[in-house]
């Protein structure tokens, strides 16, 4: 049934609608399946557009790898994906079973050993271990480590003294195990601790002069004590004594080499002449010194005498250096 109205005119003024662009995708649509690739110089996408999709049969990253930097430029035809392990670099290496492998890089060989640590703080002391097992560069990372601490935290607490010299020295037995290991092959657990600098060429090895300051006062005073004590025993070479008035009689013409038996005491010396065969004379002349009144600077000529005996007496004084009479075997008999 046809319209009893005309069909409506064309504007006769109106102007032809200019021809349309094709539209681009969706702001972050994935381009059509079989799309070509963007011509070279196209702009890059906007500001947080999804990263396209890796090209098909492109290996993927390895497991834990980090992402790429923003904008890093994807890797070239053929080579490895970001992270994978270079072309020709060695896998990690499994261990056969019941093999020891380090804790640390999951290497081996290993070997079962512990590091020790000592921290001294006054009165309150800690003991620190770290099991292995030790692979060569893991376990040699460790006791450089431990060992450099104990040497800075290790002198400050009353049994430290003792304690820390333990502690190097057992990990000084530990060292010994470990370096006996040759280099481990890469472990799966991840990278092998980085031993840094031998222990004698870190700055904890001046805290090694402590023990060593130690040593040399302790030897000092020994020294020291020592010298005191002779001085000492060489000023307690003068006990007897005698006062004008109150002298032994000895016999005026008394030489070297003669006997005397004191049957008083020190403080009271009564000397009697004896033969040097009687088991009596326990003491013997080293030396006689007429005019002399002071026992020690008067035996100083004689270094061995071990008492002195001062006569005082107007016009008749003297000193007698004496020693331990010993008689000679069987005499007397």
């Amino acid at each position: 049934m046809s319209s009893p109205y005309p069909p409506p005119q064309s504007n006769p003024y109106a102007t032809a609608a200019p021809p349309q662009q094709p539209q681009p995708a969706p702001y972050g649509a994935p381009p059509a399946y079989g799309a070509p690739a963007p011509a070279y110089g196209s702009p890059a996408p906007a500001y947080g557009a999804p990263a396209p999709a890796p090209a098909y049969g492109a290996p993927a990253p390895a497991y834990g790898a980090p992402a790429p930097a923003y904008g890093a430029p994807a890797p070239a035809y053929g080579a490895p994906a970001y992270g994978a392990q270079p072309y020709g670099a060695p896998a990690p290496a499994y261990a056969p079973p019941g093999v020891l492998t380090c804790r640390f890089c999951g290497g081996f060989p290993a070997v079962q050993t512990t590091v020790r640590g000592h921290q001294g703080m006054i009165i309150i002391m800690r003991f620190l271990r770290q099991p292995g097992p030790f692979c060569r560069t893991c376990g040699t990372a460790m006791v450089r480590h431990m060992s450099a601490r104990t040497l800075v935290q290790g002198w400050w607490g009353y049994l430290s003294s003792v304690m820390t010299p333990i502690t190097l020295l057992r990990n000084l037995v530990a060292h010994n195990k470990i370096k006996r290991l040759p280099p481990a092959a890469p472990g799966p657990l991840g990278p092998q601790l980085d031993p840094g600098k031998p222990l004698l060429r870190r700055p904890a090895a001046l805290m090694l002069l402590v023990p060593a300051a130690g040593i040399a006062l302790f030897l000092a005073l020994v020294v020291f004590g020592a010298a005191v004590g002779h001085s000492t025993n060489s000023n307690d070479n003068s006990p007897f004594n005698s006062t004008a008035g109150l002298h032994t009689p000895l016999p005026l013409d008394i030489v070297t080499g003669d006997c005397l038996h004191n049957t008083g005491t020190d403080d009271s010396p009564a000397l009697k002449q004896l033969p040097c065969s009687d088991p009596s004379a326990e003491l013997k002349v080293l030396g006689r010194v007429n005019g002399a009144t002071d026992g020690e600077t008067a035996c100083d000529k004689y270094p061995n005498y071990e008492k002195s005996f001062t006569h005082h007496e107007t016009g008749n004084n003297y000193v007698l250096c004496l020693v331990t009479n010993k008689p000679a075997a069987g005499a007397g008999t």
